[in-house]
This record gives C-alpha cells, sequence and structure tokens, in this order.
C-alpha cells in the first residue's frame, strides 16, 4: 500500500471537483490530519469572480502567500496520533490559475515566487487528481450555489480546466492517480467511494488513471 511509505497526500482538482470532500473522506477513514484551503478568507475572491482583470493580482497573491504558511505551520507541527496529512490542495496549484488569470509578466513574477516559497516546504509525496468535464463542473457549482461562486463563467472553468489537464500531463514530481470523476458520486454512493478507495489503495506506481466503465471520459494519458 503506497500510503504506508508517505506522510502528505494533496488531492487537486478543478473548481467543483470534489477535493475537500474526498480529503475529508480520506481524513476520516485513515485518522489523517486534515488541511484544507481557507479560500473563503480572500478578501479579493467575490470582486474577482465580478471582474477578474481588476484584483487578479491581489487574490492570487494572497492565494500564495496564504497557503505558503499554512503548508509551513501545519507540516512542522505534525501531531504524533495524525502522522499523515491529507490537503485539498498543493502549493503547485498557483500555476494553473495563474496561467488563466495573469498577464505574462505577472505570471513570470508568480513563478519566480513560487519557486522561491516551495523550496522552504516540503513537496507533497502522492497526488491525486480528480479529472472532471467542464459541464459537470458547472452542474456542481451551480448546485452548492456559494454566494461569491454565482458570477463564475463557463468559459472560466473551461480555461481552468484546459490547465489543469496540461499541468497534470506533464506533472512527475510525485506518483499521481488521476480518477475520472464525471459519472461518480463518492460522497452520496457508498459503491462509487468504495472503488475509489480501492484505486486509491491499489496504486503501486507512479501513475494510475481510473475511468468508470459508463463513463464518458477517456483514461488521462500523458
Amino acid at each position: 500500500m503506497l500510503f504506508d511509505s508517505v506522510s502528505y497526500i494533496c488531492v487537486e482538482g478543478v473548481i467543483g471537483a470534489g477535493k475537500t470532500s474526498l480529503s475529508q473522506i480520506l481524513s476520516q477513514r485513515y485518522n489523517w490530519e486534515l488541511m484544507l484551503e481557507d479560500f473563503e478568507s480572500n478578501p479579493f475572491l467575490t470582486d474577482f469572480y465580478k471582474d477578474r482583470e481588476s484584483v487578479a493580482f491581489q487574490t492570487e497573491l494572497w492565494f500564495l502567500l496564504q497557503r505558503y504558511r499554512q503548508i509551513l505551520r501545519t507540516l512542522t507541527e505534525i501531531d504524533l496520533f495524525h502522522p499523515v496529512v491529507v490537503s485539498d490542495y498543493m502549493f503547485m496549484k498557483q500555476r494553473m490559475f495563474c496561467m488563466v488569470n495573469l498577464d505574462e509578466n505577472e505570471q513570470k513574477l508568480f513563478n519566480d515566487m513560487e519557486r522561491t516559497f516551495r523550496e522552504y516546504i516540503p513537496s507533497p509525496e502522492f497526488v491525486i487528481y480528480l479529472r472532471t468535464s467542464t459541464e459537470k463542473l458547472m452542474q456542481r457549482i451551480n448546485r452548492r450555489d456559494r454566494d461569491f461562486e454565482k458570477n463564475i463563467s463557463t468559459d472560466y472553468i473551461e480555461k481552468l480546466n484546459n490547465s489543469y489537464e496540461d499541468f497534470f500531463r506533464h506533472y512527475k514530481t510525485s506518483p499521481l492517480c488521476v480518477i475520472n470523476t464525471d459519472s461518480l458520486d463518492f460522497v452520496n454512493r457508498d459503491e462509487d467511494r468504495e472503488k475509489i478507495i480501492e484505486v486509491i489503495e491499489g496504486m503501486e506506481g507512479v501513475y494510475v488513471s481510473y475511468a468508470p466503465e459508463d463513463s464518458n471520459q477517456r483514461i488521462f494519458d500523458r
């Protein structure tokens, strides 16, 4: 079992993919320390979804600093009773969002900052990427009806999705498990939840991609 040899696991995916839910499921199941991104405290987020260009730089800067501080604090104060940390984000996600939200000069600045900060924090030892179509992501975003997400456009999610796809197609920093989630409901259906657990627990090498038989998504090929 890959989990036996790792202490820092990240679940990733575009907005609405279910990364927080899966992180909570894994934390409860294995008694792991849970680290969730505090996105709701970002004072620029509501204005960002109304007019991205006006506050994109401030929004991303806040997230960069918040993620760095949280990861550094959490991973240096690991509870002996919870020796494994599972998080619903990875520090490198900054790259995916910056590609969509910032201009070329701003991207260069943020990439330099991200690389500098990353030298001082551990990298995840195992990453789970919840791969989801734009259509399904928009359905989930609309269903949960968060006030600050009401102005999220399909075009924006599509661009983010493409950015995530490109990032993980080239990602080789740690073992990667890709799960196509369009036809899965691991929050409400026990059989889906157990299948995902089975795939994750069965991870042995550095890469695996899983799609249910009834999924319209193709296997993620990198």
